[in-house]
């Protein structure tokens, strides 16, 4: 495992993490907007 390759797989999760959660709050909407 190279130290240099660190901050990237650091950089690709936070990206991949804030992704996720916007997915998540997207998926939020259109069930509450499903639901009415």
């Amino acid at each position: 495992m190279l130290i240099g390759s660190a901050p990237a797989k650091l950089l690709v999760i936070t990206v991949l993490a804030s992704f996720m959660t916007r997915w998540h709050l997207v998926v939020m909407l259109l069930r509450i907007l499903s639901y009415r």
